[in-house]
């Protein structure tokens, strides 16, 4: 992957970091009207039960498909586990910004 195709990513990532906290709540899309440290409660909450989906996509796959849902839920299961956790670390990181920089915002 060339310098040119990571660009768009950091450049979001960057975007996220920065505005997403200065963003009234009600106009923030990927968090909620959530703010602050409702926000880290839920992020941690989401990062804390993320490896339970593993456990719930096995066992579902298990009934489905018998053996080889062993398999196939422990993939599933994983992905779903992973993107949980990424939601809960970026609900971390926006409300512990949103706490930081409440005192320079005139939110309503």
């Amino acid at each position: 992957m060339t310098m040119n195709n990571r660009m768009p990513a950091v450049l979001t990532i960057v975007w996220l970091a920065l505005a997403a906290p200065a963003l009234h709540a009600a106009e923030r899309p990927i968090v909620g009207s959530e703010s602050g440290d409702r926000l880290v409660a839920e992020g941690v909450v989401d990062a804390v039960t993320s490896p339970g989906q593993i456990v719930e996509e096995i066992g579902v796959d298990a009934r489905n498909f018998g053996v080889g849902g062993l398999i196939t839920g422990s993939v599933r299961g994983g992905v779903k586990a992973a993107g949980q956790a990424a939601r809960g670390g970026f609900r971390m990181a926006v409300g512990i910004l949103d706490v930081l920089t409440m005192p320079f915002r005139d939110d309503e």
